[in-house]
């Protein structure tokens, strides 16, 4: 992702993934919403993701996978909402991913959003048009 972006998109993953997170976070979140939610209940598991991710451990879980499930049924149809003012998960990455040979049958629908990676705190109310907009289309599809 370095050379793709010119600079390490997922660096922070070691951190998020280190046994010492919790107390880390504890001692210096200072977001208020955050810190009501995270130091009441802590930071453990929501870093779970990042502790799988960089261990190993989401590769060897995903060898489990036979290769005719690796995508999502062709029938179903597949919403991309990008958000242009991401950094970490970056909408090229994402348009690439859906151009690739495994996605090239399928029904894809992008929709970009003017957000950055915290899409659902800060375009709830705009994600959730969007995404009944493209339901109410597939539906009248289907009929």
């Amino acid at each position: 992702m370095r050379q793709a972006n010119g600079y390490d998109t997922f660096g922070y993953w070691p951190f998020l993934s280190a046994d010492e997170v919790d107390a880390v976070m504890r001692a210096h979140e200072d977001v208020e919403v955050w810190k009501q939610t995270f130091l009441k209940n802590g930071f453990t598991a929501p870093t779970y993701w990042y502790k799988i991710m960089t261990n190993g451990m989401e590769a060897q879980d995903e060898k489990q996978i036979p290769p005719e499930r690796t995508f999502p049924p062709k029938e179903s149809p597949i919403f991309f909402g990008a958000c242009r003012l991401d950094y970490i998960c970056v909408p090229e990455n994402g348009y690439a991913v859906f151009k690739s040979e495994g996605f090239k049958d399928h029904d894809v629908t992008t929709y970009e959003f003017d957000a950055d990676h915290w899409l659902f705190f800060s375009q709830a109310q705009e994600v959730c048009q969007e995404l009944e907009k493209w339901i109410q289309l597939k539906k009248a599809g289907f009929k």
